[in-house]
């Protein structure tokens, strides 16, 4: 007769049961340090694992040019308190809506400009062209109008009490910065001296209106996404590159904001493909096994999170050994405007924040196109182009298709604001020569001013009060 055999006594395998708890430990740690690293990168590793956008170009739908408003019907009603203070719409604009962002600019001494340039001390002095010797001010004289109706007054005290308890912000490209401060010069004589501030910390402008416990805010991302032009000073890079699955980088700071107004394209024309920089999955392997071995050797969970996070870091601009792929300008584009979305999905409520988009601002290189000499370009240009269907090269359609075709597919609650059409007839308000020069300009460049003038900027007061007061129009009539 067999004997039956005893299980083995703890005795007996004593190694075996200590390795097993200890395993399970790990495991276990393992296990929350991969959660750890999801909530914190999640919005990278989306990206790390989505298929990668093809360079070919794509099929794009018809340019449109009426803004396309894809909130949704809930986020319209303002809530009580606000109800109080938005004007009533005029029984026009309830029987017919109007197209404000088509129309004509009409010369008008009456109401313009909405400011004086020397009573606002907000504007950057690349932007003060009377301040730096520009003789006409007629740039300063034309009014909006559109087809068929006419833009709300622009009212400073309404749009100061709307932001009472607020926070806005402009985030974007130093376009996006000269709205920012046309808006400030729109507002802030209504606020006693005691009562405002303004301070700059890095990529962020703050405006304070202390007794509105308001702030209106400017924040430097010029792609939206994380890239090497990122520094509010020193961003001149000729070789640009742009981080994939990186809007959180600057993301975090914009998000407990109640009206955003994004902006992004002068950046990403660069007359080649752009420069995309991938986190590779290898980075996730090696930090999955780096932290197994730090484990075994019993460096605290603490000491791990912060190593691991260095490890999901690379892939970086500064990495000796990077993953980079050129992609079409419109892919590129496209990549930025859906991390954009998402983003807002993910992080803004649309019961409380209001989002809006501007379109691309054009600018004026080639005088020959609205019938000038060839050669030149804005410099010395004093009105606007009247040819209706004027479109400027440096203004690419391909981009306006790509921003429709994105917005119309999306849910996401965001007001799109198409100033590209009424911007194009504004060759003569730019900054042209008539701005700060930060290098000093030789022989050449003096004896041709045209080689210097910046038509790309805007001076104020000027054509950036317009697009505050389509803002304006907007916010008050959804």
């Amino acid at each position: 007769m067999q004997k039956m055999m005893k299980p083995p006594s703890s005795s007996s395998f004593p190694s075996l049961l200590r390795v097993k708890p200890r395993l399970s430990s790990y495991l276990f740690t393992l296990l929350a340090f991969i959660l750890f690293a999801a909530i914190l990168y999640g919005h990278d590793f989306v990206f790390i694992f989505r298929p990668r956008l093809h360079s070919n170009d794509h099929t794009t739908q018809t340019l449109f040019s009426t803004p396309v408003d894809v909130r949704s019907s809930t986020t319209k009603k303002e809530n009580t308190e606000e109800n109080k203070t938005v004007v009533t719409k005029s029984k026009r604009e309830e029987e017919e809506e109007c197209d404000v962002f088509n129309g004509r600019w009409v010369r008008d001494e009456l109401t313009r400009p909405l400011y004086k340039e020397s009573e606002c001390p907000y504007i950057q002095p690349q932007l003060t062209c009377e301040e730096h010797g520009r003789p006409d001010k007629e740039y300063q004289r034309w009014r909006w109008q559109p087809h068929g109706c006419d833009l709300p007054t622009f009212s400073a005290r309404l749009m100061l009490e709307k932001l009472r308890g607020k926070r806005m912000m402009f985030i974007g490209d130093s376009l996006n910065r000269s709205q920012y401060a046309s808006l400030i010069c729109l507002l802030h004589q209504l606020i006693p001296e005691h009562a405002k501030s303004e301070e700059t910390l890095d990529s962020l402008t703050v405006f304070t209106a202390k007794e509105y416990n308001a702030t209106i805010e400017f924040y430097w991302a010029p792609f939206l996404l994380e890239s090497n032009s990122d520094n509010a000073v020193i961003h001149r890079v000729t070789d640009r590159i742009v981080r994939k699955g990186s809007i959180n980088t600057h993301g975090r700071h914009w998000k407990d904001a109640d009206i955003v107004v994004f902006n992004t394209y002068l950046w990403w024309i660069t007359g080649s493909k752009m420069k995309i920089l991938y986190v590779s999955l290898l980075y996730f392997t090696q930090a999955i096994i780096y932290f197994a071995l730090y484990h075994f050797f019993d460096i605290a969970i603490a000491k791990h999170c912060l190593k691991f996070s260095q490890i999901f870091r690379l892939g970086s601009f500064n990495d000796e050994v990077k993953e980079i792929i050129e992609m079409s300008t419109e892919d590129a584009y496209r990549m930025a405007i859906k991390s954009m979305l998402r983003w807002v999905r993910l992080n803004m409520d649309s019961n409380k924040t209001r989002v809006f988009f501007i379109s691309m601002s054009p600018s004026h290189a080639k005088s020959i196109e609205w019938g000038g000499e060839a050669g030149g370009n804005c410099y010395n240009e004093t009105t606007p182009i009247d040819d209706p269907t004027y479109w400027g090269s440096d203004s690419k359609k391909s981009i306006m298709q790509v921003i429709g075709e994105v917005f119309r597919k999306s849910k996401i609650p965001i007001t799109f604001l198409n100033i590209t059409q009424l911007s194009n007839y504004r060759k003569d308000a730019h900054t042209s020569i008539y701005k700060k020069q930060w290098n000093r300009l030789t022989p050449e460049q003096l004896a041709n001013p045209a080689s210097y003038a910046d038509c790309t900027h805007w001076c104020l007061p000027g054509l950036p009060d317009t697009w505050n007061e389509l803002l304006f129009a907007k916010l008050f009539y959804p």
